[in-house]
């Protein structure tokens, strides 16, 4: 499985990010031909080596007539939709181009179709974008990480006045995600930046890999530190994918049982990946019972405060643990009373388990007034059947 590694030691900006693509060995023609299509007149792009403290990196500039009028995000979602990509590569650029515009949106309280990209440059931008998109998708990249984003400091100048950094947008873009202080006055973690690398990257930590190459891609200031971010392609053996999750526990033995179905249902409402109870003996033989979450990272603070707030308990105990896990997806399978969702997990192409989702075998034995377990067996035959097991 190739996976990419974005190492974001000063920070990233969508030309540096895309820079570091094509030093990775991305045809520039590959992009070009990209952009020529978005038909937002004559762009070229151009690579050249440059130097940051001594270190050699790849930068990109943008040769682009200039526009009339700044592009609303309106028309920039209008002129992506339009264009003839594939639909992989239009979905992904129109899904981290929302994400920028909400961001605007929010900080400056306007309407997202009214968002305008003054500070950012419309066409700069779409090509940051819908290049480091075709980028990704042409390195056949299959799971991306980043390392925790760093925070630098001091002000900015923009058509708004001066705005304190990292900027308010990147700072809404950023919410959720480990971040990290850097003690360097400038802005050196940008907005599409920030928006292209926490939409792809799921998890941020330096994951278990066979390193195939190193990408590095300068940006446009200078700095103390070498304005360079590095990027890490690399492999994995074909086994289970992993993941890292926290293992939330508490005792509880003052606690009405009957409170615990709400507790179970606003943990999972939360985010929960999973929720369960033990039967345990406490000090004094007391009776109880050991509450255990299993969640993402990113959740566990507000799963910890649903704990609090719905049970009884003084402390919640933090565990983070790895697991493995199967690639899973939700498929239809057609009975004689109706479609029927199947989970489906797999390895691969290979199907390990598959299994009816019970709620929705439920719906139709209560329409059609046959027994559960006749829907829940005609629609394991129908799948068996459909995928030849």
């Amino acid at each position: 499985m190739k996976i990419l590694y974005f190492d974001c030691f000063i920070g990233a900006s969508g030309d540096m990010i895309l820079s570091a693509l094509f030093d990775l060995g991305v045809p520039l023609g590959v992009v070009q031909e990209a952009i020529n299509k978005l038909g937002v007149g004559e762009v070229k792009l151009s690579i050249t080596k440059v130097e940051k403290h001594h270190i050699s990196a790849l930068s990109l500039d943008i040769f682009a007539s200039p526009p009339k009028k700044s592009f609303s995000y309106g028309e920039m979602e209008e002129i992506v939709g339009e264009a003839p990509l594939p639909e992989k590569i239009k979905g992904e650029s129109l899904t981290i181009l929302k994400r920028l515009a909400s961001a605007e949106s929010y900080v400056h309280g306007v309407k997202i179709e009214d968002v305008h990209f003054h500070e950012l440059g419309g066409v700069d931008t779409l090509v940051d974008i819908v290049g480091a998109v075709t980028a990704m998708d042409f390195l056949g990249i299959e799971a991306v990480y980043s390392s925790p984003l760093p925070l630098s400091c001091g002000f900015i100048e923009v058509a708004h006045g001066f705005l304190p950094l990292p900027a308010p947008a990147t700072m809404k873009l950023l919410e959720g995600v480990p971040v990290r202080s850097l003690n360097i006055e400038g802005e050196t973690l940008t907005p599409t930046g920030a928006a292209i690398i926490t939409h792809y990257a799921k998890e941020y930590h330096l994951p278990d890999m066979k390193l195939l190459k190193v990408g590095l891609g300068a940006g446009k200031k200078d700095f103390p530190l070498p304005n360079i971010l590095r990027v890490f392609l690399g492999e994995t053996p074909a086994s289970f994918s992993k993941e890292q999750i926290v293992l939330l526990e508490s005792n509880i033995d003052d606690m009405p049982p009957n409170l615990y179905e709400r507790v179970m249902e606003e943990l999972f409402k939360g985010g929960a990946l999973d929720v369960f109870l033990q039967p345990i003996i406490m000090k004094r033989s007391r009776p109880a019972v050991l509450l255990s979450v299993l969640c993402h990272q990113q959740d566990a603070d507000k799963l910890v405060g649903i704990i609090f707030r719905e049970t009884t308990t003084l402390g919640v105990r933090y565990n983070r643990l790895e697991r493995a896990i199967l690639e899973r997806e939700i498929v239809k399978v057609r009975t004689k009373w109706g479609e029927v969702e199947m989970k489906v997990a797999k390895k691969g192409e290979e199907i390990l388990t598959y299994a009816p989702e019970l709620r929705s075998c439920e719906e139709i034995a209560r329409k059609e007034g046959v027994p559960l377990k006749m829907v829940i067996e005609e629609a394991r035959r129908a799948f068996m059947k459909e995928h030849k097991l």
